[in-house]
């Protein structure tokens, strides 16, 4: 191992320790808490802690918070900025003065920390500087005042911060200075588009000195005729763009040929650099060409090739000329020759205060370029691949060409720092020395752009493997000219150069409205939303329960059954997602019954939440016990909808129930339901259930193969499914808007059928099918319902169409029940009885399952039921007419009742987030907006209200105090039979009789379910 291998080690190895350390001491302090265990206070819980670093880094937070109050914070702070000053040993101050300033300023800071830091009334008086800062704060303020200790502590501290952190303050003071100068060119500069995002303003002097440091530059050095030619400084008069191309020419094949020509041949035993043909030569041209504008965007080559500014021409010569200097190794300056520059330099430097005012920080730039130019510097910006050697061997500097190098560097540092009267800095290191030693010789001649190298903006070299004698100056400047600005096929695409608000265009190159814009872009959209919207599956899921651990809870049951004198053999266990089935084989004369009586006792011997005995499981001898996982596992919506049987075509209305106990999943037809009950309370995961059986449908499914009507009291249930394009209406919330959809439901029914008894067909998939082959086939199928007074635009009856099925879903139709009353249960029960073949399906969920509720009616017309957590065994009976659902764990744990079965199966839903469900209905939003049906939400009893004042004009059965009745009404804004008998002293049917002929009027609602009437004028 090489010296400098063995210190970059010892220095990796010491940064990864203090960044390791300071990260370690950062999750201490910032999550210290004083109710962990620690130093300063009792504790009868010594192991659990909420600290994020453990129970060792609770008690050193607690040692340091007690000491050292919210000063303690500043340790990882110094942590972290001495890993910094590993890679930076020659700093400000060396490490033994460093460390004691930083520790002097953590007393400060706890000091100032007492004084001034407001602690509650119930904590101690050094919570916030700890016990060190309470000493010294409380010794200083007597001494000194509180003002007097704030002003010494304050003085003291900033002396501290400047040794501690090696501030420069009279850097910083001309930076600040600088700063408004640099605002105002950068806000209120009128800067063209194609210029860069900041000018660097420099002082004529400075400018001057720039030029002067490369004129002497290039005197010493050596170079051929023909690249001194190259590289000479044109006219300072303005020139065309022609010319300025040309130059740029000029020096892109100087730069590319000039340094190869004015070479050596190479010996035999040197790799000779490879053949490159005219085209990849221009082309190389080209790329230093792009690189450089691209990269030097902000220097001042390319502002001067697009503004005729004679200044900057000058500058842009003598960097150029200072760069192509750079890459001849084998002539550097000597020591002498640039004392001798940097003093005539000196002489021509502002000697007034005002011309050093005008000075700009981004001066630096001009001298970082010339600085960059000097080779063997270390303070270049880039180490770039070594250049080729004159006599081809490796390139061992010698000791006076290094000391050389650190002489001119130092000289140029000085020279950089000293219009600004900037401390003057080391800029080498031990460290760095080795490097410059160890100087890697290439295998090959590869050349690196000149300018490329020495420019402190470029970051990327630009290497070019060339023969010289293979290309011609003027083809080349000729070709350069034809192409330069062109687009290459191959250029790298830049978002910048593209305008992505622009309108879209068709292919005549017209610009397209936003309506068409909108429709080609639902045209480019698959037809259904992918899967990819939904959650992945979480691909660290681990096994419940192990075979050992199976193998030892079984044996745990059969000992816990046979203290309650049940004699039992576990045969076979089946872990689930949720819960874990174990079949048990009873011994001759052991009823069943016998284990679901001691079900509360066997969970409780088990130290288990809940135990659930399955008396019978179909098929099979064996009774079933089924006990809670230690860990349950979340069943994604994704899992269920990737298996085969949701893809199958045949079902008509798939939906996603969940996993059974085996880890299976379970799905559903609703068409053969054909209705669904859902139940559970607040917190079982109904209404999550509901969204999940909503989304199955919605992946599947078109707007024009399924539509919905949504019920939602509560308003915030299935609000994300507003303006999706599978809505007949937009989401219901008021319930007297519920009972006109179902009304609509229930007349489209009647209508469907109608239209099935035409067709003499029975279902409405066979009404589909018959209506798209008279379509394919070209035959006009007339809609046998219509009549001329349905509509007053249309004169011909309509063609029939596909009917897509329709699902109303009720999120919590138990209020649907109490605000409606009766109305609601007819239609839901007529819907229940009759809708199976029209296509019409009732998904009702319900947190309350009492019989006044699910009614008989409502229960034998929707077999299919769901039952999730219920708070007793009533309940339980009243959705599955049995027990069990009292004993479920919740949060998607559910009974499942499916079509045509007798015992229900036990099922964990599916979770569905609402980032999911707001996905999802983005995307059919994306894809179409819904076409809703005005007539769903009009009130079907509704009858024009003057009516019944032009029927009633006249009348021999009118009552004489009707008109007087009616005005009373209307003031008071009540209409009861009990008011109009208080105020005309009139009997109870006399008073009976007039609110029924203002119903019938329609002056007054019809009696609520609560007993009262809205006045409807």
């Amino acid at each position: 191992m090489t010296a400098v291998s063995s210190v970059y080690a010892q220095r990796l190895l010491m940064t990864l320790f203090l960044v390791s350390f300071g990260i370690y001491m950062f999750l201490a302090t910032v999550t210290y808490t004083p109710f962990d265990p620690g130093w300063m206070h009792i504790s009868s819980d010594t192991q659990q802690v909420s600290n994020a670093s453990g129970i060792a880094g609770a008690w050193i937070a607690d040692l340091l918070f007690g000491f050292l109050g919210w000063a303690s914070l500043l340790i990882p702070i110094f942590l972290f900025i001495e890993a910094i000053q590993v890679w930076w040993p020659r700093s400000f101050l060396n490490r033994p003065f460093r460390y004691a300033a930083q520790f002097f300023l953590i007393l400060v800071v706890s000091s100032l920390l007492y004084l001034h830091w407001n602690v509650p009334a119930d904590t101690l008086d050094n919570a916030a500087g700890g016990i060190i800062g309470y000493e010294l704060g409380q010794s200083l303020s007597q001494l000194l005042t509180i003002y007097g200790a704030t002003l010494f502590l304050l003085v003291f501290g900033v002396v501290l911060f400047t040794l501690a952190f090696g501030v420069q303050w009279s850097k910083t003071w001309v930076t600040l200075k600088a700063t408004p100068s640099y605002l105002q060119d950068l806000f209120y500069k009128n800067v063209s588009p194609n210029e860069s995002d900041y000018d660097l303003t420099t002082q004529p002097a400075t400018k001057a000195a720039a030029v002067k440091v490369a004129d002497n530059v290039e005197t010493n050095a050596n170079a051929s005729d023909e690249k001194e030619a190259s590289v000479q400084p044109e006219s300072t008069q303005p020139q065309s763009t022609t010319t300025r191309h040309d130059a740029v020419a000029e020096r892109l094949f100087a730069d590319v040929l000039a340094k190869e020509q004015s070479r050596p041949e190479p010996v035999a035993d040197t790799p000779v650099a490879n053949t490159q043909n005219f085209e990849h030569t221009l082309e190389q041209a080209h790329k230093l060409e792009r690189d450089s504008q691209r990269l030097v965007a902000t220097g001042e080559v390319w502002r001067a090739l697009q503004r005729d500014d004679a200044s900057h021409k000058q500058e842009i010569d003598a960097l150029l000329r200072a760069a192509d200097d750079s890459t001849e190794t084998e002539q550097v300056p000597t020591h002498e020759q640039f004392q001798q520059t940097i003093s005539q330099v000196n002489q021509n430097q502002p000697s007034s205060k005002q011309d050093l005012h005008g000075l700009d920080w981004n001066d630096d730039e001009i001298f970082d370029e010339l600085l960059a130019a000097v080779p063997n510097s270390k303070t270049a910006t880039d180490v770039h691949t070594p250049f080729v050697q004159d006599h081809h061997v490796e390139a061992e500097p010698t000791s006076q060409s290094v000391n050389i190098a650190n002489e001119t560097s130092s000289n140029i540092s000085n020279l950089n720092q000293s219009p600004k009267n900037l401390a003057n800095e080391q800029v080498f290191e031990d460290f760095d020395d080795l490097l410059i030693d160890e100087d890697i010789a290439p295998t090959e001649p590869v050349r690196a752009s000149s300018y490329a190298q020495s420019s402190a903006f470029v970051k990327a070299p630009i290497q070019t493997t060339i023969q010289a004698d293979k290309l011609s100056k003027e083809e080349f400047i000729e070709a350069w000219q034809e192409t330069a600005g062109k687009p290459q096929e191959n250029a790298d695409f830049d978002e910048d150069d593209f305008d992505f608000d622009a309108p879209l265009t068709d292919a005549s190159g017209r610009p397209m409205s936003r309506a068409m814009q909108v429709a080609k872009k639902r045209l480019d959209l698959p037809t259904l939303p992918g899967l990819d919207l939904l959650d992945k599956v979480d691909p660290n899921k681990k096994v419940n329960f192990t075979e050992e651990q199976l193998s030892r809870l079984s044996e745990l049951l059969e000992i816990k059954l046979q203290e309650f004198n049940v004699k039992a053999q576990v045969v076979e266990a089946q872990p689930g997602p949720v819960v874990t089935r174990f079949e048990l084989d009873l011994a001759p004369g052991v009823k069943a019954s016998k284990v679901t009586n001691i079900s509360r006792d066997l969970a409780r011997s088990m130290s288990m939440a809940s135990v659930r005995v399955v008396e019978v499981i179909p098929g099979k001898p064996y009774i079933g016990i089924e006990v809670p996982n230690s860990a349950r596992e979340m069943v994604r919506l994704i899992e269920l909808l990737e298996t085969p049987t949701y893809r199958d075509p045949s079902a008509l209305i798939s939906m996603a129930m969940g996993k059974d106990i085996s880890g299976n999943p379970v799905l559903t037809d609703l068409a053969k339901a054909p209705h669904m009950l859902v139940a559970g309370t607040t917190g079982s995961g109904k209404s999550v259930a509901v969204n999940s059986m909503i989304l199955s449908m919605l992946l599947k499914y078109t707007p024009d193969q399924l539509r919905l009507i949504l019920i939602d009291p509560k308003q915030l249930e299935l609000a994300n499914y507003n303006d999706i394009p599978h809505l007949l209406t937009p989401v219901v919330t008021d319930m007297k808007d519920a009972v006109s959809a179902l009304n609509w439901c229930v007349n489209e029914m009647e209508r469907r059928y109608k239209l099935m008894s035409f067709l003499k067909i029975r279902k409405l998939s066979d009404y589909n099918r018959k209506v798209e082959e008279a379509i394919a086939n070209g035959e006009d199928l007339i809609d046998p319902t219509w009549k001329p007074s349905d509509s007053a635009t249309q004169e011909r009856a309509p063609r029939l169409t596909p009917l897509p099925s329709i699902v109303i879903v009720a999120d919590e139709f138990a209020d649907m029940i109490m605000q409606v009353g009766k109305k609601a249960e007819e239609m839901i029960t007529r819907l229940a009885q009759k809708s199976r073949a029209a296509g019409i399906h009732l998904l009702l969920a319900t947190q309350r399952p009492s019989v006044d509720v699910i009614t008989g009616l409502i229960k034998a017309n929707i077999p299919t039921r769901v039952a999730l957590r219920v708070n007793s065994k009533i309940d339980s009976r009243t959705i599955l007419d049995a027990g069990g659902a009292e004993d479920l764990l919740g949060h998607g744990d559910m009974l499942f009742l499916g079509p045509g079965k007798i015992e229900p199966e036990r099922v964990h839903g599916a979770f569905i987030s609402d980032d999911e469900v707001n996905r999802i209905c983005d995307a059919w939003r994306e894809r179409g907006e819904p076409d809703y049906i005005d007539e769903i939400l009009t009130p079907f009893d509704e009858e024009p209200a003057s009516r019944g004042f032009e029927e009633g004009e006249g009348g021999s059965d009118r009552d004489a105090l009707y008109d007087q009745c009616v005005s009373f009404v209307l003031e008071t804004r009540k209409a009861s039979t009990s008011s109009l008998q208080r105020k005309f002293s009139l009997g109870y049917n006399r008073a009976a009789r007039i609110i029924d002929q203002m119903e019938e009027n329609g002056i007054v609602s019809s009696m609520g379910p609560n007993g009262k009437r809205d006045i409807l004028v």
